[in-house]
């Protein structure tokens, strides 16, 4: 819910992005952001929700980034992130997007809350994601 409101909020657009970044490093803050909160969603503690974002990150090739503490996402941060990530060429969107799967897929399970945070990235991001089923996933996943 938290994140519908974010990415469909009236003065989102990401279309309205502004500069383009050719490079998901230019953009570490952000991506630390997103990679965060997808981690927290998707993770029962603290070790489990570093090993996931670590996954990510370095999925990206960003092995210095930090887990943004849950204390210290805030809405407007996540909007913004999501707001100058949307300003990243086309191209390097579904890499952050597989990114964010990979935290998703971390503890082998999908609740029906992560895919819908995944979609809602995929929609602010203007990169569509195609269905999540377990089949695609080699069928190791669980989907919940």
């Amino acid at each position: 819910m938290m994140l519908r409101t974010s990415a469909h909020h009236p003065g989102f657009n990401p279309k309205s992005a502004g500069r383009q970044f050719s490079e998901v490093s230019q953009l570490e803050r952000e991506v630390a952001m997103l990679l965060s909160v997808m981690a927290h969603a998707g993770q029962q503690n603290e070790k489990d929700t570093q090993a996931a974002f670590d996954a990510a990150a370095e999925s990206l090739g960003l092995k210095n980034l930090r887990l943004v503490p849950k204390s210290e996402v805030r809405l407007s941060e996540l909007d913004r992130s999501l707001q100058r990530l949307a300003g990243l060429q086309y191209q390097k969107k579904p890499a952050l997007l597989m990114a964010c799967a990979i935290s998703v897929a971390y503890d082998e399970k999908i609740p029906a809350l992560e895919i819908e945070i995944l979609r809602a990235f995929s929609s602010a991001l203007d990169c569509p994601l195609p269905p999540v089923v377990p089949e695609s996933a080699g069928g190791f996943l669980q989907v919940e």
